[in-house]
């Protein structure tokens, strides 16, 4: 019983158990630039459609998305800004009827 009080009550023992360390690589400058530059030049908005951006230029909405994905460090918070500018663009067709009918072939 002694033996077994003194090993329940040593102070200087170890945890037997260890916690996991997380193994975290994060996004770089370069790499987030790469991510967001290919998702938002890439969209057929910012191709097809450049002059109903709505005031929005795509370098500084790139530099937005370079910033989300880099402190989120999550490479889908790249699609959020390209929907945002599709939604931009979408809510301007709605208001410019007369835009939408004489370009139809590019809307």
């Amino acid at each position: 019983m002694e033996r077994l009080m003194k090993l329940a009550y040593e102070s200087d023992t170890k945890p037997y158990r260890i916690k996991r360390e997380e193994q975290v690589q994060y996004i770089t400058e370069s790499e987030a630039e790469d991510i967001c530059g290919n998702i938002i030049n890439g969209s057929m908005l910012v191709t097809d459609l450049s002059d109903a951006l709505v005031g929005e230029d795509p370098n500084a909405v790139i530099d937005q998305c370079m910033f989300d994905v880099m402190t989120g460090n999550d490479e889908s918070l790249a699609g959020v800004h390209a929907d945002a500018i599709n939604t931009a663009a979408k809510m301007k067709f709605s208001r410019d009827p007369v835009f939408v009918t004489n370009h139809t072939e590019t809307v």
